[in-house]
């Protein structure tokens, strides 16, 4: 009953502590996968603005560059009624045909207002002018007033739409009113949902809408889960179903969250048997002081599914395991306790011995006896004559390959041979005891059941009193239970490197925003140039040379990128800051974006023949514990260092920051398996230990970490100084 009691606290204990390390793992993966779901969506709503921004730019600069639509509108601010009237007639029939082509653009709307905010032609509605709109359109009054553009989304008596007002002046630069391309809500999901292809609703506080404008409110129906705030009814042709009790799931968690917030959250729900991610995009009102409306993403098409399939199958095997260990382990103490009890057994035969020394040479040969069997039943081993027919094998022999002493005696080994192992394997270890030499090594083989299982072996001949050979003899070590753990261990490390790819993936995407958006502005600047007649040869020219810089720097970021994720373990020589500045061109982003200051020291000529993807990964996953500890301890002139240089003919590559330091107790800890640095639900503690295998045993170099003051532009600071030393 003892023993049953002891076997289940070792197997709860051993079982708890892996479920529990495997939880915060799932659980980690899951908040940063939903993390990079929002950012994607926050990054594409900003590629979408950024895009209608630049289209009414465009239109803007073709109507102050066309000194007749100039000269109309300084018409429009005169006096005389009937010119006024003329030169509105004039712009209405320009933008019946010619100006058409802007709806490419995108723009829905185009309002021209006069300098003393009255409205003077729009072209949705041509028969709508002369209201003043000073005290209703924030942006027209604030433009006129510091003829300086602006934009955002600005709420207006019948409608709200994303505005974008410039100012307009004649020929001698006086100011003769604004220009307003505006682009509605339901343009703007159309774009979105036109390019991710998913589902997005629109969402406006109700307390900014004249609740008494019954006409205004039409157009909108009650947000579910969103108390203040409405939804325009035709931004949405698909509408995404929910059940009552997925819709009580959303009211639940969005009474926790604060809907003034300013930046891109998001919640999960469960929908038909499936979590599906929910992202709200604030959108703060023209005057940048207040959020008034939110893009909803409905992410149903996403991949927790996946980490939760994962997830239930690491449970499976480390319930396995824990079952295994558990075992072992009692197997050991059961062990122990009989070895104990023969000792004390052992004690009173040695007091025994004058008394009877007959009973005593019984005794010890009944123990002797008993040690054999002891032998027999917990060390593999086997013996065979010089032809490798197998005399004798002991009982945990019999138990490992679930083979029968009688089924064993008279064959050979091949019996147990599993396919995958080469035969050259078994001409070497042949070979090695022939003459006379010991083999050691590890083999699989396959049981009477069919199953596999990992031994470690030790094979020799065996030599009577006078030194002739009369067979072999193999003692055998079982460790499969280790060969498991190595596994898993491996599959965990792969983990790590997707996680380090995926951050990649997010760098290259946001490196991708500027020479897209430059690429974007520059073809649509030659359209319409085209257009009205105004491009020239050297403009086209010069604009084509800006669209092929950039597509050659996108193609450059492939390229490294590539080299990075094709896993290509082929030993080669490259140069070692070349191999850096690919690093830098895939991490430019998150040193961008975390303002690390990033200072080079890189010796020319020096080259590695080695492994130039795995030394990549080291020095990410060290960039990236600098990275996190400067943010974590919010440092404001953030530095980090990278030099090389050539000692004693090895290549030397220090990398440093100036974050205060790894602290004393931890330091020589930190390249240990499942140790961290960070908040336990922020790291795996296999970064560094991945770090240590790739360079000492992939790349037979060295590294270590130690803490450094050091002084840089008069100023002293202190950090961690991780060196790594390679050959040549």
């Amino acid at each position: 009953m003892k023993k049953s009691i002891l076997f289940i606290v070792i197997f709860l204990s051993i079982a708890s502590s892996l479920q529990l390390l495997n939880y915060k793992y799932y659980i980690d993966k899951k908040e940063q996968y939903i993390k990079s779901r929002v950012n994607l969506m926050q990054e594409h709503y900003d590629v979408t603005y950024q895009t209608f921004k630049t289209n009414s730019i465009h239109f803007y600069n073709s109507i102050i560059n066309n000194s007749k639509l100039i000269s109309i509108l300084n018409d429009a601010n005169n006096q005389d009624l009937s010119i006024r009237n003329k030169a509105r007639t004039k712009l209405a029939k320009i933008f019946k045909s010619k100006y058409q082509l802007v709806d490419n653009l995108g723009i829905d709307l185009i309002h021209f207002h006069l300098k003393n905010n009255e409205s003077f032609f729009r072209r949705e509605n041509p028969e709508k002018y002369g209201d003043d709109l000073t005290s209703v359109r924030y942006s027209v009054a604030q433009v006129n007033k510091t003829k300086k553009p602006i934009e955002g989304l600005e709420i207006g008596k019948h409608s709200h739409a994303f505005r974008f007002v410039y100012p307009l002046f004649d020929e001698n630069k006086q100011h003769i009113g604004s220009l307003e391309g505006s682009v509605t809500a339901d343009s703007f999901i159309k774009f979105m949902e036109h390019a991710l292809r998913i589902h997005t609703h629109f969402i406006i506080n109700k307390n900014k809408l004249d609740l008494n404008n019954h006409k205004l409110l039409e157009k909108y129906t009650y947000a579910n889960g969103f108390e203040n705030y409405l939804r325009l009814k035709n931004t949405i042709k698909t509408t995404i179903k929910h059940s009552k009790e997925e819709k009580d799931q959303i009211k639940k968690k969005l009474k926790n969250i604060d809907t003034t917030v300013t930046k891109s959250f998001s919640i999960t729900v469960d929908k038909n048997d499936k979590e599906e991610i929910i992202i709200f995009i604030p959108i703060q009102n023209i005057k940048k002081e207040k959020t008034i409306a939110y893009f909803i993403v409905f992410d149903e098409n996403n991949d927790l599914e996946l980490i939760l399939n994962d997830y239930t199958q690491q449970k499976s095997i480390a319930l396995f395991i824990s079952l295994l260990v558990a075992f072992l382990i009692f197997r050991l103490l059961a062990s122990k306790q009989n070895l104990e009890i023969r000792v004390n057994k052992k004690t009173k035969e040695l007091k025994d011995l004058n008394e009877n020394l007959l009973t005593t040479v019984e005794s010890k040969t009944k123990e002797l006896q008993d040690s054999l069997n002891i032998i027999s039943k917990y060390v593999i081993y086997s013996k065979t004559d010089l032809n490798g027919i197998i005399t004798e094998v002991s009982d945990a022999f019999c138990e490992v390959t679930k083979y029968s002493k009688d089924e064993l005696i008279g064959k050979t080994h091949s019996m147990l041979k599993h396919p995958d192992i080469p035969s050259k394997i078994y001409k070497e270890l042949w070979s090695t005891i022939v003459s006379g030499k010991i083999w050691t090594g590890d083999i699989l083989n396959k049981n009477k059941d069919g199953e596999n299982y990992w031994i470690s072996t030790a094979i020799s001949k065996k030599y009577d009193n006078k030194g002739v050979a009369q067979g072999y003899i193999a003692i055998r070590h079982n460790i499969t239970s280790k060969k498991q753990f190595e596994e898993q261990h491996e599959s965990l490390m792969r983990a790590e490197k997707l996680a380090s790819m995926g951050e990649m993936i997010g760098n290259i995407a946001h490196q991708w925003r500027q020479p897209l958006s430059v690429i974007s502005t520059a073809s649509t600047g030659i359209k319409m140039q085209k257009t009205f007649g105004t491009l020239s040869d050297n403009q086209l020219l010069k604009d084509c040379d800006l669209i092929n810089t950039n597509a050659q720097y996108l193609s450059a970021t492939i390229d490294d990128f590539r080299n990075f994720i094709k896993g290509d373990r082929t030993k080669k020589v490259f140069n070692l800051k070349d191999s850096i500045h690919s690093l830098i061109h895939i991490i430019d982003s998150t040193i961008k974006n975390n303002h690390i200051n990033l200072i080079l020291d890189l010796k020319e000529d020096i080259t590695i023949d080695g492994y130039s993807n795995e030394l990549t990964q080291c020095l990410i996953n060290i960039f990236n514990n600098a990275k996190d500890i400067l943010k974590e301890k919010n440092i404001d002139n953030r530095l980090v260092f990278i030099s090389t240089s050539i000692e004693n003919n090895k290549a030397i590559i220090k990398i440093k920051d100036n974050a205060g330091g790894i602290p004393n107790k931890i330091i020589n800890h930190i390249f240990e398996p499942y140790f961290t640095t960070k908040h336990k639900a922020q790291g795996t503690g296999l970064g560094l230990h991945m770090t240590y295998n790739l360079i000492v045993d992939g790349m037979k170099g060295t590294i270590e970490a130690t803490n450094k003051t050091y002084t840089y532009k008069s100023e002293e600071y202190m950090g961690a100084e991780f060196i790594i030393t390679l050959n040549k």
